[in-house]
């Protein structure tokens, strides 16, 4: 832990550094392209061009945005907070991809849990990456289940979907800066989500479920 903790940390030094420098740039041709999308209204060919880089640029700065946020984490801002509501709100984001593709999402969770002590923007970022994960890897008429169960001490975070699964050659990869096994992912999502937990002093973990798809287990304090 402490190695992977000193390579990231050299990582992030490196990501803000490039971050900083590609994103002045950008903002530049990102005012160009705009400027030829009014130039080109009226010819769909150009404009269609023009439109593309606008949209392009808008991709390249949310990768820019998440190695910042992955390079330099902001100081968290602790506050009594629920875990349901976070959860709950994440949810309600996905509302319309849930409905689109027929995934049912069953909640388990314990009664009467305590509040937490937490940066609940942070966390909410946190399941949202998750759920996205999850929402990606079901099928049509996916299940992906969350359950909330407490310990002496702690909070037990389990979120399950019936999914593709991981392979098991990735499954020591997939909480590492850059790895990812989807086309167009930047590989950042779940290094932030572990980045967070293990910020506010919790553990993150995933196991393949029997019959398909994963178990992702969230321990926070």
């Amino acid at each position: 832990k402490v190695r992977r903790s000193e390579r990231l940390a050299s990582l992030g030094r490196l990501a803000a550094g490039l971050a900083h420098e590609i994103r002045n740039p950008l903002s530049s041709i990102r005012g160009f392209a705009q400027y030829f999308v009014k130039r080109f209204h009226g010819q769909p060919e150009e404009e269609g061009y023009a439109s593309v880089m606008v949209k392009e640029v808008d991709r390249l700065n949310r990768v820019i945005t998440e190695l910042l946020d992955f390079a330099r984490p902001r100081e968290l801002r602790r506050e009594p907070c629920s875990l349901e509501k976070i959860i709950d709100d994440a949810l309600q984001l996905l509302a319309m991809e849930l409905r689109a593709k027929k995934v049912l999402v069953e909640k388990n969770y314990e009664g009467e849990l305590p509040l937490i002590q937490a940066d609940q923007e942070q966390l909410a970022q946190a399941f949202l990456n998750l759920l996205l994960n999850a929402l990606h890897a079901v099928g049509e008429v996916g299940i992906i289940s969350i359950g909330l169960q407490q310990y002496p001490g702690h909070i037990k975070i389990n979120l399950t979907d019936n999914g593709c699964g991981i392979p098991p050659g990735d499954m020591e990869k997939i909480f590492e800066p850059f790895f990812s096994s989807k086309r167009q992912g930047t590989g950042l999502g779940l290094a932030i989500v572990n980045q967070i937990v293990e910020n506010h002093g919790g553990e993150i973990s995933v196991t393949n479920r029997e019959g398909g798809g994963t178990i992702f287990s969230i321990d926070l304090p």
